[in-house]
């Protein structure tokens, strides 16, 4: 890269890389903070020298002073140092590379070009000094990467195929609490800080809660159902909020007044909602679950005529209603014929839209759990976050490892209405159902008598979620859907 000799480089500001004790961590910084939705989730371990060598390209020095810098710490050749630094710089796409025990996930354009001064970032090599490298048996990140509040469980509607623990009671949280839980959340230097429901605008200080999130550098993702009027609206575009999201599965009143049992005024007062939005500059992303009774290709179709008249609709996502915990059976999910027919259709509609495509996806078919041979696949699944990177804190403080799982006992691990962030974190019951012994698994689980029980659970984990959808409550520690050894699911959760 001789002809880059004189530019200046620097890690690519889209990634943040930090030492957590035992591992250096690469990942994905606040992608809403920065608006730019190109930038995929990811966590990646780096050994501290790599991560050493990486922090030379801050944009204070040019390529070649850097590269000169580098020789120098490594007692290496600048021919040597070019060949091992050169795949990192510009990369047009992700790769995997490996560096001793790691295998190293690569994102795109990893070190960029410094055009301007606001890019140039402070690492040192000191920093990137690991305290122990047992990464390969303690994977856990020792400081939570995000969080996701849980507001209430309380809703304008009551979808038919609610995924929420809506029986449950509490004392919720109270509002100066939740601003402390932020303002230590941001102290710690945690990277998310989202916003679940129940419904958000419920909240008698929704507005409060929202610009503390902003003023510590968060920017929740904030999903609704609920009709607004200006004020909210204005509320919104005061405190900066460039868009929202809307689920709405269906334009059909009627079919909106059984599966989520509104008023027959409720169309229209999601229509003037987004309608405020739009004047106020104010984007909006749709999110739609298809039952059995709103996925009718002709439902879909006036569906997406009627968001079409909008100018502030930047993204529509489709999806068939999944299992719930909370609900009794699956009697309102679509069959594998209907999402083969939709997949269909919404290919041959996205041809003929301009402005805005339909995304199609997130379900699960009977074909996924009913292969001869499962291991490829279970092998290969991805991490869940849950008690690796991420934690849920309940509406009355109770933190649990999935958002789906509610104030299931078992996945409690602490309870933020008097406990901090981090005593919760670094708490035995969090290690100890991250770093779940064989031991403690009830004996009638294959999980029991399994001879790759550890390499399976760490660091991959399983989804305790679809565990207790195949399974029930009582056999939560019963071996993944997924995996190959899982016995004969007692419940249908998946499309048929």
């Amino acid at each position: 890269m001789a002809n880059n000799n004189t530019k200046y480089f620097v890690i690519n500001p889209n990634y943040t890389m930090y030492n957590d004790e035992n591992k250096v961590v690469l990942t994905s910084n606040n992608i809403r903070s920065l608006d730019n939705d190109f930038v995929a989730e990811f966590i990646s371990f780096f050994p501290s020298e790599v991560a050493m060598v990486l922090s030379f390209f801050t944009g204070k020095d040019t390529y070649q002073q850097s590269i000169e810098k580098i020789a120098y710490f490594l007692d290496s050749t600048i021919a040597e140092v070019v060949d091992f630094i050169d795949k990192y710089i510009c990369n047009p796409e992700s790769f995997t590379t490996s560096s001793g025990n790691y295998n190293l996930f690569i994102p795109k354009n990893l070190i960029i070009e410094c055009t301007d001064d606001s890019l140039i970032r402070n690492f040192t090599i000191e920093e990137f000094v690991l305290n122990s490298s047992n990464f390969k048996s303690q994977p856990r990140l020792n400081k939570p990467l995000g969080t996701t509040f849980v507001i209430s469980n309380k809703c304008v509607t009551d979808c038919e195929y609610c995924y929420a623990d809506r029986k449950t009671k509490y004392t919720p949280l109270t509002t100066n609490r939740i601003k402390e839980l932020i303002h230590q959340a941001a102290e710690l230097g945690i990277r998310d800080f989202d916003l679940s429901g129940g419904e958000f605008f419920l909240h008698p200080d929704w507005d409060e809660i929202l610009e503390t999130l902003i003023y510590n550098g968060y920017y929740p993702y904030i999903s609704t159902k609920k009709p607004i009027n200006e004020k909210d609206v204005n509320k919104l575009k005061s405190l900066g909020v460039k868009r929202i999201q809307y689920s709405l599965d269906s334009v059909n009143i009627q079919k909106l007044m059984d599966t989520l049992k509104v008023g027959e005024n409720y169309l229209e007062a999601i229509s003037n909602s987004i309608r405020l939005l739009e004047n106020a500059d104010i984007k909006v992303r749709i999110n739609g679950i298809l039952s059995n009774k709103t996925a009718e290709i002709s439902d879909i179709e006036d569906l997406i005529i009627f968001l079409q008249d909008f100018s502030n609709i930047e993204k529509i996502t489709l999806t068939p209603a999944g299992r719930s915990l909370y609900k009794e059976g699956y009697s309102y999910s679509i069959n594998k014929k209907q999402v083969q027919d939709i997949d269909a259709f919404l290919k041959e509609k996205n041809k003929d839209l301009n402005r805005v495509n339909i995304d199609f996806g997130s379900f699960v078919l009977e074909d996924h759990y009913k292969l001869e041979d499962k291991s490829g696949l279970f092998n290969n699944r991805a991490t869940c976050s849950g008690n690796f990177s991420h934690f849920i804190i309940l509406p009355d403080g109770k933190v649990t490892i999935c958002e789906e799982l509610y104030w299931n006992e078992n996945f409690i691990i602490g309870d933020l209405a008097t406990q901090n962030i981090m005593d919760v974190w670094q708490s035995d019951k969090a290690k100890n159902l991250y770093y779940k012994s064989q031991e403690s698994i009830q004996k009638g689980s294959n999980c029991a008598r399994c001879d790759d029980f550890s390499k399976c659970r760490v660091p991959s984990g399983v989804c305790w979620r679809n565990i207790i959808n195949a399974y029930g409550d009582d056999k939560y520690d019963y071996p993944d859907p997924r995996c190959p050894i899982a016995p004969e699911f007692e419940n249908v959760f998946y499309i048929q």
